[in-house]
């Protein structure tokens, strides 16, 4: 580690042992109470345009664990060692377990389904997002809480991804899904998501639309516990190369509420921050001016037996192969 900056030594030097892994740098080891260590480690079932996955995750005590966050890179990409090397440490270092798979930048080479508007072969992308869990689930090298639920987040077409995933209800109960965090998402299809979730998008963002946020938003059938967060000046690389630790703040805080249940802890007060009405909250000026910004949440998280046979018919429909693809996860698992 001569001559590296000492947070790049500790991520270099502590990664953990897994087939197939070597480890990483990273620019920032984040603003959470954790040091973040992290890896690259190949996972043979993920599309072959680039089967490896990167892995942050918090240095807690030993024997301590964390929740599982599967994030779904956006186009042009492959995960967490490039346009993600400051949102991923500072997701992990508020105790996640945050997995970038790294299949599919320009589109998925073994599974080409292509949605009207979209980028090619992008269809089936979030099926590499719910690979990913199932993967990272499986090693016990890393300290995965496996009992806790899983988060699920995305940029851009990773966002569309995230919707993808979040609005199949049968993904949803077979990986436990508990929330997801969309990140200006690219999508022209608008499945209603069936667990707490959040949009995130800005007035500068003449890749993503706004108004496609805003429909990922007032999707009928959708989660009623949700927001939508329009910053002024954002951009469509608010989540990478515009890096807004705000962002980072604020995601980290809708997973802290409805992924890990845990409305304050580490000193802050996420349930403040999502909700509240003063300066620190996202609404209340806590990221900046907002051009339109809207937090919901409904009493109850559970849909009715009625609902959840109604949310399998329609989504189940959307994804060719949908069914399938779970079936075999399950074996897998099992």
């Amino acid at each position: 580690c001569f001559g590296m900056p000492a947070t790049s030594c500790l991520l270099l030097l502590a990664s953990p042992v897994l087939a197939g892994s070597f480890s990483l740098t990273f620019e920032t080891s984040g603003s959470g109470p954790y040091n973040v260590v992290g890896g690259k480690y190949a996972d043979s079932a993920l599309d072959k345009s680039d089967s490896h996955v990167y892995i942050l995750y918090p240095e807690g005590a030993e024997g301590q664990v964390f929740p599982l966050i599967s994030y779904a890179h956006g186009f042009d990409d492959t995960g967490g060692d490039r346009y993600y090397s400051k949102l991923g440490p500072d997701i992990a270092s508020w105790g996640y377990v945050v997995a970038f798979p790294a299949s599919c930048a320009y589109g998925c080479f073994e599974d080409c389904k292509s949605e009207e508007g979209d980028p090619r072969c992008y269809g089936n992308y979030y099926q590499q997002q719910l690979l990913t869990i199932e993967w990272a689930l499986a090693q016990t090298a890393l300290p995965i809480n496996v009992t806790a639920g899983v988060g699920i987040a995305g940029h851009s077409m990773g966002g569309q991804a995230t919707l993808f995933s979040s609005s199949n209800m049968s993904a949803v109960r077979l990986h436990n899904i508990k929330a997801a965090v969309m990140h200006h998402p690219y999508t022209h299809r608008f499945p209603p998501s069936q667990v707490p979730f959040i949009v995130f998008t800005g007035t500068d963002d003449f890749t993503a639309y706004p108004s496609w946020a805003a429909q990922v938003f007032n999707t009928t059938g959708a989660c009623t516990t949700r927001g939508l967060v329009n910053k002024r000046g954002a951009n469509h690389h608010e989540p990478s190369t515009d890096y807004n630790p705000k962002l980072g703040l604020y995601t980290v805080a809708w997973f802290k509420l409805y992924l890990d249940v845990m409305p304050s802890s580490m000193g802050m007060d996420f349930e403040a921050l999502i909700y509240g009405s003063g300066n620190t909250s996202l609404c209340g000026g806590g990221d900046g001016a907002m051009e339109e910004c809207s937090v919901l949440r409904s009493g109850s998280q559970s849909l009715s037996a009625s609902e959840q046979a109604v949310s399998v018919e329609t989504n189940e429909s959307m994804y060719e192969g949908g069914l399938q693809v779970a079936a075999r996860l399950s074996v897998t698992q099992g």
